[in-house]
């Protein structure tokens, strides 16, 4: 658990609401930026990304605190939302979509933020990101940009570690062949 979190979720149960806020302020950006690669739509990922501190603070009690990695469970309820998101455009736009397919694939669906690079340099990367299919997208996106570790990530998606190597391998082959010149696998090197 990151400095602080485990101290600050004893005393959001203890009744202390501004201990809430300073896990939030903690996690917002991050969890931003994955919700930002899952949602096309800038307004309508920040209402997504506001809900998964909302569903956090409700189902805080819940939060196993000796078992659970408080970032990743973060994750898990993003990745939740996201999917209901999804879903629910689906159903309500289920007329766009078959005339445009899916719009969560689109090259603006992804924000990269890499350390001393403008947005035209990043662009080719964002890019090559967002064109990844979604399962080797999210792994990129929550190790690569939001940071968690390989076995946070395959708790937050529900699949074995092993298999968020395999895709992080694979996501790292597909970029490399999308992005010439460049290292194509991130700007972290740990797993």
């Amino acid at each position: 658990m990151r400095n602080g979190d485990l101290e600050d979720v004893e005393a959001v149960l203890s009744g202390d609401v501004d201990a809430f806020g300073r896990i939030v302020a903690r996690h917002q950006d991050a969890i931003f930026r994955y919700v930002r690669s899952r949602v096309v739509d800038f307004h309508e990922a920040q209402d997504v990304a506001a809900r998964v501190f909302e569903e956090a603070y409700r189902s805080l009690a819940g939060f196993r605190r000796d078992t659970e990695n408080f970032r990743g469970w973060l994750f898990g309820i993003a990745g939740n939302l996201c999917t209901d998101w999804r879903r629910d455009r689906r159903n309500r736009n289920s007329s766009l979509i078959k005339l445009f397919g899916d719009l969560g694939s689109q090259p603006d669906s992804t924000v990269v933020r890499r350390d001393g690079e403008d947005d035209e340099a990043r662009e080719p990367l964002r890019r090559a990101i967002a064109s990844l299919p979604l399962k080797y997208r999210e792994v990129v996106v929550l190790w690569g940009v939001s940071g968690l570790t390989l076995p946070e990530v395959a708790r937050t998606l529900a699949i074995s570690e092993a298999t968020a190597r395999k895709r992080l391998s694979r996501a790292r082959q597909m970029l490399k062949l999308r992005l010439p010149g460049r290292a194509g696998d991130g700007h972290r090197t740990d797993g």
